[in-house]
């Protein structure tokens, strides 16, 4: 299934199942076989062969939050105890009358690629990506019938929230893609007829974020301590919350926990004109007023919801009104003592007078481009 047919209007995927939504692209899933050349014989040819066959890996990319079986799977992923799954991705065309349709099975949630956000995006939507490594596909033809299309609210890239225990981050204009990916080799050639493969361990990439100069001394101070000054010890090292605010910046949708935080890299970034609204200052000033900070990051947790609850760690400072929360949150286990980051909404409600209002949205504030 290419990623841009020009007779498939609307993509759609499914899990276990379960419809999980449209999908903005898919590609790949394709049968290839490995050959083999076999020593010369008595006729002085090198005669070949197919030992077995492989399938490419599906990439997928849809405009958040994923849905909920997609969700689990992430969650499988970040915990490290994804099992395989089967699924298919289904195409219709500009009447939504399925045209064709890709089957799936023993799969594995190879990469998970959670999109850039940017202050500065000027709506751009929230577009995840995936990479599974399917152990056999088979397409079909369509069978005619409509595919569900819901109407989904825009998810922005510039509508977010970041803390860290201990440093100053209202002033954070932008975090770059974070990558959750683990290995799935593929079985020996002959070993069988189809290729088979288990996963490996799990890496997750850098949190990279660009500071606002005004910010920079916790950040300093923290990078000598730890890099420099040679403390960086487990108990040195951070824990962060990433929250997804809807178009007011009031309520949480989705929340990225963040775990084992260690800073390796501080340095001026290096960010162009159009990264920051296309002003008439020159790079150079701009570079000179921002940051980007390089850490290193051990475990990594996700939850999706309409109106999500926060769940932070526990060294990370929460605004005023924060409840006890006990609920379960998607990937890796986090400790009773959380903490919890309540909607901005529910402060409002709780508080007619406003008083805590204006503290909150003190910590969000942005930098006046």
């Amino acid at each position: 299934m290419a990623a841009s047919d020009p007779y498939v209007a609307h993509r759609a995927l499914e899990l276990s199942g379960q419809h999980q939504g449209s999908l903005r692209s898919a590609s790949g899933g394709d049968a290839y076989g490995h050959v083999v050349v076999e020593p010369e014989g008595a006729d002085g040819m090198a005669h070949k062969h197919i030992a077995n066959v492989a399938y490419s890996d599906i990439e997928l990319s849809c405009e958040a939050p994923p849905g909920p079986e997609l969700t689990s799977w992430i969650s499988d992923l970040c915990n490290r105890k994804q099992q395989p799954r089967d699924g298919q991705i289904m195409a219709s065309d500009s009447r939504n009358e399925q045209v064709e349709g890709l089957l799936f099975t023993g799969s594995w949630l190879r990469e998970v690629a959670i999109p850039r956000l940017d202050v500065a995006s000027k709506g751009e939507p929230l577009e995840f990506g995936f990479r599974i490594a399917p152990e056999r596909t088979a397409r079909f033809a369509g069978k005619g019938k409509s595919l569900p299309i819901a109407t989904r609210v825009p998810r922005l890239a510039s509508n977010f929230r970041l803390a860290i225990g201990g440093l100053d981050c209202a002033l954070v204009s932008r975090i770059e893609p974070i990558v959750v990916r683990q290995q799935v080799p593929q079985g020996s050639v002959g070993e069988q007829r189809d290729a088979q493969g288990r996963p490996a361990g799990v890496e997750i990439s850098d949190l990279v974020v660009t500071v606002d100069a005004r910010a920079l001394p916790s950040w300093r101070a923290w990078h000598t301590d730890f890099l420099v000054n040679g403390n960086s010890g487990s108990n040195n090292e951070k824990n962060a919350t990433v929250e997804f605010l809807d178009s007011s910046m009031k309520n949480v949708w989705g929340t990225i926990v963040l775990r084992g935080l260690g800073i390796h890299q501080l340095r001026p970034a290096g960010i162009s004109q159009a990264q920051v609204g296309g002003k008439s200052a020159s790079v150079a000033a701009i570079q000179r007023q921002h940051f980007t900070a390089h850490m290193y990051c051990e475990a990594i947790a996700l939850s999706f919801a309409p109106t999500a609850v926060a769940s932070v760690p526990a060294d990370v400072t929460p605004p005023p009104a924060c409840e006890a929360y006990t609920g379960p949150v998607f990937g890796i286990h986090i400790p009773s003592r959380v903490d919890v980051i309540p909607a901005l909404g529910a402060l409002q409600s709780a508080n007619p007078s406003g008083a805590h209002d204006a503290a909150v949205l003190s910590r969000v504030r942005r930098p006046a481009w």
